[in-house]
C-alpha cells in the first residue's frame, strides 16, 4: 500500500484515510490483514503520530478497521452504506417480495439504520500518556466509551493542523485553559476532568521504609516528575531506580537483591507477574482517579448528546 503522496490538496489524515479505504476497495487489504502501527507509519511516512492516529480514529469510526489494544489495528469486513444498502435492496427483491412492500422493507432499514445512536466519540488530551492511558480506561470502564488520547502539545503546537473530529474533548485541570480557545474555534464541547493520585498508591508510598528502593518505570519523564513530586510531599527521599519496559529485564539485576518497590504505569499490568517471581520486589501501579465532580459533568452531557 502506498503511502507516501500527499499533495496538500485536503488534510494529511484525510488523504491516508482514502488511501487505506482505496486499498480496501481494490483488494490490496483484505480482512484480518494488520496494518502499520502508529509508531511505523510515524518512521515511513514523516506524518505526525497525531496525524495518523486521527486517521485511523475515522476508519474506526466508518467500520474499516478494528482496534485492539496490545494486539494492534486490523482491516474490517467493510463495504460502503450505500453499497451494504444496495446488497439489502438485491436480496429483497431476490426474495420475491411485492414491490411496495420491498420499499416499506427498504425505508424501514434505513430508517433503522440512520437513527441509531452512534456510540461517543471523544479525544483526550494530556502531555503525560500514563495519565491518558489510565483515565480513558477508566471512563471505559464507567461509561463504555473509550477516548483517543492525543499530546496535548502536539495538537497546540500544530496551529489547527491536528483537529480531533469528535464533538467531545476532555483534558486535564492543568490544560484545559490552553485548549479553550482551540475548542471554541472548531465548535467543540471541552470538559475538564479534575484528577488526582488514587488513595491506595498514597498511603503505600506513605509507609515505604527509607531503605526500600524506589523504582519508576516510565514512559514520559512527566511520569517520573510526578513521582518524584508526590514522594518529596510525603517526606519520602528513598533512592531512586530509574528506566524504561523495555530496559526493566536487563537493568534490575544491577540492584542486587535489595528491597525494591517498582512504580509502574496502570496500563503495564503484565508486569505484576514477572515481578511476583523475584524476591524482595514489590509492584505498585501508579493509579490516578477522576473527582466526582468531574463525573457529574460528563454524565450532563452524555445525558443531553
Amino acid at each position: 500500500m502506498d503511502v507516501e503522496v500527499f499533495d496538500g490538496s485536503e488534510p494529511a489524515y484525510k488523504q491516508l484515510c482514502e488511501k487505506i479505504i482505496k486499498a480496501i476497495t481494490e483488494g490490496e487489504l483484505k480482512p484480518g490483514d494488520r496494518l502499520p502501527s502508529e509508531a511505523a507509519l510515524y518512521h515511513s511516512t514523516g506524518l505526525s503520530k497525531g496525524t495518523i492516529r486521527m486517521a485511523y480514529e475515522e476508519l474506526e469510526h466508518k467500520g474499516c478497521i478494528k482496534r485492539s489494544r496490545g494486539s494492534g489495528t486490523y482491516i474490517q469486513e467493510w463495504r460502503s452504506e450505500r453499497q451494504k444498502m444496495q446488497a439489502y435492496r438485491e436480496k429483497v427483491l431476490r426474495a420475491g417480495i411485492p414491490a411496495e412492500e420491498a420499499f416499506q422493507l427498504i425505508e424501514e432499514a434505513c430508517r433503522k439504520k440512520f437513527s441509531k445512536k452512534e456510540e461517543v466519540q471523544a479525544a483526550l488530551f494530556d502531555c503525560t500518556p500514563e495519565i491518558a492511558a489510565d483515565i480513558s480506561r477508566k471512563i471505559e470502564e464507567r461509561f463504555k466509551f473509550l477516548p483517543v488520547c492525543y499530546d496535548v502539545y502536539e495538537v497546540l503546537e500544530a496551529f489547527g493542523g491536528i483537529v480531533p473530529e469528535a464533538e467531545l474533548w476532555l483534558t486535564t485541570t492543568a490544560h484545559y485553559h490552553e485548549l479553550q480557545n482551540l475548542a471554541k474555534a472548531y465548535n467543540k464541547t471541552l470538559i475538564k476532568l479534575q484528577i488526582s493520585v488514587d488513595d491506595k498508591v498514597v498511603e503505600t508510598l506513605s509507609g515505604l521504609s527509607g531503605s526500600c528502593i524506589v523504582g519508576i518505570i516510565y514512559e514520559s519523564r512527566d511520569f517520573i516528575k510526578h513521582v518524584s513530586l508526590l514522594t518529596s510531599s510525603l517526606c519520602k527521599h528513598n533512592t531512586y531506580f530509574i528506566c524504561r519496559k523495555d530496559e526493566w529485564k536487563d537493568r534490575r539485576s544491577l540492584l542486587d537483591s535489595k528491597p525494591v518497590c517498582w512504580i509502574v504505569p496502570a496500563r503495564y499490568e503484565e508486569m505484576k507477574t514477572e515481578a511476583e517471581k523475584e524476591e524482595n520486589m514489590d509492584v505498585l501501579f501508579y493509579r490516578y482517579k477522576i473527582l466526582p465532580d468531574s463525573y457529574t459533568d460528563l454524565e450532563a452531557y452524555l445525558q443531553e448528546v
